[in-house]
C-alpha cells in the first residue's frame, strides 16, 4: 500500500518540476501522467477484491502501458549539451526529465507485475507473457513512429491494421524491435519477484 502513496508523491514532485523548470522534451507531462494511469490500473487490478474491476482495468492498462516505454524514445530527440548540463540552469530541467523517464519505466514494470499477480498467474505463465507483452508494446511504438496508423485503426479495422503493420517492418527496423523488446524483458525479469 505504501507504493500507492509514494508513487503519487513522486508524480507530484515530477509534475511540479516539469512545470517549474520546463525541460524541452515533447510530451514529458503527458508521458508522466500516462505512466501514473498505467500504474493506477495495476494497483486497481491488484488491490481490488471485485473481479469486474480487475477486468475493466486490463484494457485501460493495455492502452497506456506502451506510453511508459515510449518515454525512452525521447532520449534520441533530446540534447543536453555535454558539459553544459552541469550548470544550474541546465541541471534542473534535466533532473525533471530524468525523474519523468525513470518513473515511467518503474511504473510500466511495476504495473505489469501487479496485473499478472492480480490474475494469480504462476511464474511460468508470467515468463511466457512478459516477452509477448514487451513485443506487442514495441510493435505499437513501431507503428506510431513509422506509419500513420493509430490505436483507433486497430479497433476500426484489425485486418487493415495488421497488413500495414507487416508491410512497415523492414530489415532496418529489426534492431529497434529487438532492442526495445529486450529492454522491456530485462526490466520485467530483473525487477520482478524471485
Amino acid at each position: 500500500m505504501h507504493k500507492i502513496i509514494f508513487s503519487h508523491l513522486f508524480v507530484l514532485i515530477i509534475l511540479f518540476s516539469i512545470w517549474q523548470y520546463n525541460p524541452s522534451v515533447d510530451g514529458i507531462m503527458k508521458n508522466t501522467i500516462f505512466a501514473l494511469v498505467t500504474l493506477e490500473m495495476g494497483f486497481l487490478a491488484y488491490y481490488s477484491k471485485n473481479n469486474l474491476f480487475k477486468v475493466l482495468a486490463l484494457p485501460v492498462w493495455c492502452f497506456f502501458y506502451p506510453s511508459t516505454v515510449a518515454s525512452l524514445l525521447s532520449v534520441a530527440e533530446v540534447s543536453w549539451g555535454g558539459e553544459a548540463i552541469w550548470t544550474d540552469a541546465a541541471m534542473r530541467p534535466f533532473m525533471a526529465y530524468l525523474g519523468s523517464l525513470v518513473f515511467a519505466l518503474v511504473a510500466g514494470t511495476l504495473s505489469v507485475h501487479l496485473i499478472m499477480k492480480s490474475f494469480k498467474l504462476n511464474i511460468y505463465v508470467q515468463m511466457v507473457l512478459m516477452p509477448i507483452i514487451a513485443l506487442i508494446a514495441t510493435f505499437i511504438l513501431h507503428v506510431g513512429r513509422v506509419t500513420t496508423l493509430s490505436r483507433g485503426d486497430l479497433l476500426a479495422s484489425p485486418i487493415n491494421f495488421t497488413d500495414e503493420l507487416v508491410s512497415s517492418i523492414s530489415l532496418a527496423n529489426v534492431p529497434f524491435i529487438f532492442g526495445m523488446t529486450t529492454i522491456q524483458v530485462m526490466l520485467l525479469l530483473l525487477l520482478g519477484d524471485e
